[in-house]
């Protein structure tokens, strides 16, 4: 069997915890059925490598190998700690991966937002072309408004890597559709009502990031939000 060490190299990945989705991933196993601590030596073990190879590492990759060693040690030093520390680790992993998924959508479909848009029944609509504007739509202020929205709530909650809970993409779905019944036009932030849970927040990314795939919906940033706005034709 080939050593993984041996085939990933740190300078590969846009930061820590891309590595640890590429780790995960690999595995082939949904992510809420991971033991992270599993992760964690298959990541200390590649910055071991890399480091015995002098290698240029990425401080950042040190920073999280740092941390990664202090969880270690409250495996022996204190239960309750660390377990607290890695739940914190799932938290930073989950929600790196839902927004790594909608900047990859985002990136991905801009090309085609650049030509006449496609409406259901395969017709191109006649008048009117639908263009789209992605440029202000990165990575970095996606995860800003992200974790601004995840700050908001206010019981900082252990939350682990299975957050849904009981409320569901679907529900957010059917939420969203609720609420364009009122109005064309809404913002991430009045979706939530108020109830600003992580699951919550992570069931209405998805359900936002469907609709954007459909072409349902536009999405624009303001003020650490999301302005979403329904097409006219759907």
């Amino acid at each position: 069997m080939i050593n993984i060490d041996l085939l990933v190299k740190t300078e590969d990945f846009e930061g820590p915890l891309d590595l640890f989705l590429h780790l995960i991933d690999n595995k082939k196993i949904d992510i809420s059925k991971i033991y992270i601590s599993e992760i964690i030596d298959e990541y200390l073990s590649i910055i071991t490598k890399e480091t015995e190879q002098n290698l240029k590492i990425k401080i950042e990759f040190l920073a999280m190998a740092t941390e990664l060693l202090e969880i270690k040690a409250y495996s022996i030093l204190n239960e309750d700690k660390k377990i607290e520390k890695e739940q914190d680790l799932e938290k930073r992993i989950l929600e790196y991966k839902v927004i790594k998924e909608i900047a990859e959508e985002f990136s991905k479909r801009e090309i085609e937002y650049n030509i006449p848009y496609i409406v259901k029944g395969n017709k191109t609509k006649e008048q009117d072309n639908i263009y789209y504007s992605l440029e202000d739509l990165t990575l970095n202020n996606i995860f800003e408004i992200f974790n601004t929205l995840i700050n908001k709530v206010e019981i900082k909650e252990n939350m682990k890597i299975n957050v849904v809970d009981t409320f569901t993409t679907t529900d957010a779905l059917f939420e969203i559709e609720k609420e364009f019944v009122k109005n064309n036009e809404l913002t991430f932030s009045s979706l939530m009502k108020g109830n600003f849970s992580k699951g919550r927040i992570v069931c209405f990314f998805l359900a936002i990031l469907d609709l954007f795939k459909e072409g349902s919906i536009d999405i624009t940033l303001s003020d650490n939000d999301f302005i979403i706005r329904k097409e006219a034709y759907v």
